[in-house]
């Protein structure tokens, strides 16, 4: 009988840098007021992500659970149809990879809240 040995992790595969982005014309200027907006209107505000089980929508769902909030999570086949929604003001706020977003952040046309 041969045994074999549990896998163990050797290393970091890839990192992704995340950012919660807003429309400017969502009224929360920032995340401790983003949670208390959703705290005072449960299940109002969405909160988009690009694709289910990627690292932008494990993170909306951990927001939900460490901020204990609820927010209507929409997950988007792709970023690129989230960050079009958040630029036309259909969604207000967004979880996605800081790539695609910060040419709109740094023109003014969406907010970086964290």
């Amino acid at each position: 009988m041969t045994s074999r040995a549990t896998p163990a992790p050797v290393g970091t595969i890839n990192r992704i840098p995340l950012v919660l982005e807003v429309n400017p014309s969502f009224e929360a200027q920032k995340r401790r007021r983003v949670r208390r907006l959703s705290k005072a209107n449960p299940g109002k505000l969405s909160v988009g992500s690009p694709s289910a089980g990627t690292p932008p929508y494990l993170s909306v769902e951990l927001l939900k659970m460490m901020a204990s909030i609820d927010v209507i999570h929409v997950p988007y086949v792709g970023e690129s149809q989230m960050v079009t929604d958040l630029l036309g003001a259909q969604l207000m706020a967004g979880v996605g990879g800081i790539s695609s977003g910060i040419g709109h952040i740094k023109a003014g046309k969406l907010r970086a809240l964290g």
